[in-house]
């Protein structure tokens, strides 16, 4: 990949990852994450509303949790003054006429009671099928009758909760398993909260999904989107919300700020006058307060009772501070995936431009915190970006830049070092220096001079390129490999670093192609047929010097007699009339033997001695 892509390269794969649906990778730590933030915006009390009745150990140890208690418990309540009261206790099974008609009875009388209602998976049957709320016969019929009202609890088996339940859409039709019927059922705090603002419970709907907005729970004056979870023909409706420091449950803190109060059951059962003078215009849920692990499930704050995150989530209703978060199909959601992919492209286009590898590292950093320091600011005003796949965004940006960018480092350096060479220095190892055996060839255009005259500067390394461009690929297709260029003359290197089984002969296949070639350039340079202009070549094969010369800027090369042999045979083609010329040593060498023509005591200018050369012809 050529450099400069990057940033695009990683647009595109991003928005590749969101259009699969990849981002659920990090679901579970966003969620965790979020609870956590959410919580930790928590500054100021709970509403004062809200008052919790604890079914403590007491209770139990005297006896006195039965349905008559119950009874005796919501009139007392009713007659107090209390504005709606929720029952998170489970009435699903008769317990007989003396316990169960006064307790249907107190509910009816009382018309502002909730009752917990459970949506369970049967899991003793081989369908699997989800039972719906039920009640024993009186109170059923209470409910049947809209006496009061069933507010959803436990949909859902997850013992770690950084959201909470506000409904559930039933779509199942068949009355047989469905008394009910299809339609909304609301979460218990929900059905608290449209009970105590004298609100029409029935008139509260499910808003599917649309092209700018996830599924909300319209519940007037609330709106509120929502997340949904779908099993077995239901809709779970869920959103965040604020949880303070526990009331309840072992890691409660009597008298820490935030926390609601708590008054034990038999006060009110006993009629204390204290205790109910005080749930006067209360919301008061009643539930499980015992110091064991029955009904207790993880938050972000701590081990809270269920009774009291119905409570939480009443609390955040009644502020309509439900916080803001990017729900899969919103308007926030769009904006904040836009942001993502905005930051991680800017920071793969800086990423491209870094002369070194710290630079590299302080962008990267630098982006981080950017997305960091914009998921504070929208954490103060409750709008909660999603961090962690923010992070896991630019990681990836910054991983395919660095990708990208050693690549394309590889392939720059590879158009001045061959290859071999490249990989070995990229992975750390020492270059060989010193003698080894290879063959060498020095190439150089027949005809430059009359070329370079008739044009500008410009047009001749126009030309010069063209012709680099040309001749390197045939060297790379024969394995060799060009260490040098001076103008017009090239050097090229067979049989190291990369062993070849033949170098001399690859050599002079490459020799042989790249005189070919002239023809091709002729054509596209436009040159009249009587324009001196060819490829000449000498080749040479024995030991040479690998050296990397230089100091702090160096130059991979190869130096010694071979090669200043190789440059004066090159010399000579003009004078002995052809354009390749090889030395004994390459032509005794070759595995398969060209054709030549021998010319024996050839006197050379700046060689000692005569030497045999052997002279190939040309071929396409």
């Amino acid at each position: 990949m050529k450099r400069g892509g990057a940033w695009l390269f990683t647009l595109i794969l991003l928005t590749l990852a969101w259009n699969f649906d990849l981002t659920t990778l990090c679901d579970a730590l966003e969620e965790r994450r979020l609870g956590q933030r959410i919580a930790s915006t928590v500054d100021e009390p709970p509403d004062p509303s809200i008052l919790l009745i604890g079914l403590n150990d007491e209770v139990f140890d005297r006896n006195r949790y039965n349905r008559l208690e119950h009874a005796r418990v919501v009139e007392r309540l009713t007659q107090a003054g209390a504005r709606a009261i929720f029952l998170d206790i489970i009435f699903d099974e008769p317990r007989g006429p003396e316990f169960d008609v006064p307790l249907a009875e107190a509910i009816r009388k009382s018309g502002i009671v909730t009752v917990a209602g459970v949506y369970q998976l049967n899991d003793r049957e081989a369908t699997m099928e989800i039972t719906r709320p039920h009640f024993f016969p009186e109170l059923q019929k209470v409910v049947n009758e809209h006496g009061c009202h069933v507010g959803i609890i436990n949909t859902s088996r997850r013992t770690s909760k950084s959201d909470t339940l506000l409904g559930v859409v039933d779509v199942n039709d068949k009355p047989e398993i469905n008394p009910y019927g299809p339609g909304l059922q609301l979460s218990a705090a929900m059905a608290l909260f449209a009970q105590g603002q004298h609100l029409n419970v029935r008139d509260a709907e499910a808003v599917p999904a649309t092209a700018w907005h996830g599924p909300y729970l319209n519940v007037p004056p609330l709106r509120l989107e929502t997340t949904p979870a779908e099993e077995h023909d239901l809709v779970t409706l869920l959103a965040p919300i604020y949880f303070h420091p526990p009331a309840t449950g072992p890691e409660a803190k009597p008298g820490a700020p935030g926390r609601f109060p708590v008054i034990p059951y038999l006060k009110i059962a006993d009629g204390d006058p204290a205790a109910l003078q005080a749930v006067r215009n209360k919301f008061v849920l009643i539930g499980d307060n015992r110091r064991g692990e029955s009904d207790l499930y993880n938050t972000p704050v701590g081990q809270l009772k269920g009774f009291e995150i119905h409570a939480q989530a009443l609390d955040t209703l009644l502020r309509n501070r439900v916080p803001l978060y990017p729900l899969k199909g919103t308007i926030f959601q769009h904006q904040a995936l836009l942001a993502i992919l905005f930051l991680c492209s800017a920071c793969s286009y800086l990423l491209e431009r870094q002369p070194n590898l710290m630079r590299c590292v302080l962008v990267g950093l630098g982006a981080l915190g950017v997305w960091e320091t914009a998921v504070w600011i929208w954490d103060g005003q409750e709008a909660y970006l999603p961090q962690s796949l923010g992070e896991f965004a630019l990681v990836i940006a910054f991983t395919i830049s660095m990708v990208v960018r050693l690549q394309a480092t590889k392939s720059i350096l590879r158009t001045f070092i061959p290859a071999a060479i490249v990989d070995q220095l990229l992975q750390g190892e020492e270059i060989h220096q010193g003698a080894v055996e290879a063959t060498v060839m020095v190439t150089d255009i027949r005809g430059y001079t009359t070329l370079s005259e008739s044009r500008t500067p410009t047009q001749v390394l126009d030309l010069l390129n063209d012709y680099h461009t040309e001749t390197v690929a045939l060297y790379q297709k024969y394995g060799g490999h060009v260490l040098n260029y001076q103008g017009d003359a090239q050097i090229i290197l067979f049989g190291h670093p990369k062993p070849l089984k033949d170098a001399p002969r690859q050599a002079i296949l490459a020799a042989q192609a790249a005189s070919g070639a002239v023809e091709v350039l002729r054509k596209r340079w436009k040159l009249p047929p009587d324009q001196a202009f060819n490829v000449g070549a000498g080749i040479c094969t024995g030991k040479v010097i690998i050296a990397d010369l230089g100091g702090q800027h160096r130059e991979y090369t190869v130096i010694g007699e071979l090669v200043r042999k190789c440059h004066k045979l090159q010399s000579q083609s003009q004078i002995l009339k052809a354009n390749i010329i090889l030395d004994e040593e390459t032509y005794l060498r070759c595995k398969v033997k060209p054709e030549v023509e021998k010319r024996e005591n050839v006197t050379i200018d700046g060689l000692p001695e005569p030497v045999t050369v052997y002279i190939t012809d040309l071929v396409d």
